[in-house]
């Protein structure tokens, strides 16, 4: 058994917990609004034509360690295409 067959069969299992919609950046979204407030603060963003933006802060890294950092990044840039 290899590392990705061990990976899509959690992935598999676990699905239903994780993917809230077939639009990746709505699953997000969705997953992100059903922690706002307890796990995760949602920053408002503007929306763009052709741009998806979603930004987040984590709140227990705030609460734990906020004095003592400057700043927590995280970017994920993701391009998907589809081939017929």
């Amino acid at each position: 058994m290899t590392e990705k067959q061990v990976y899509a069969r959690w992935a598999q299992l676990n699905e239903t917990k994780w993917r809230l919609d077939d639009d990746q950046v709505l699953s997000a979204i969705k997953l992100l609004d059903s922690k706002q407030g307890r796990e995760v603060d949602i920053i408002p963003t503007v929306r763009e034509d052709g741009i998806d933006a979603i930004a987040f802060a984590f709140k227990g890294v705030l609460e734990e360690i906020g004095e003592e950092i400057v700043e927590v990044a995280m970017d994920s840039t993701c391009k998907s295409f589809f081939l017929s």
